[in-house]
């Protein structure tokens, strides 16, 4: 996986995660 991609999936992981706390 290119280093780009890879921190673009880490990045859009963190948010999710990020929204689903303030979601509860």
């Amino acid at each position: 996986l290119p280093k780009g991609v890879y921190v673009i999936k880490v990045i859009t992981d963190k948010n999710s995660y990020t929204r689903k706390v303030i979601r509860n």
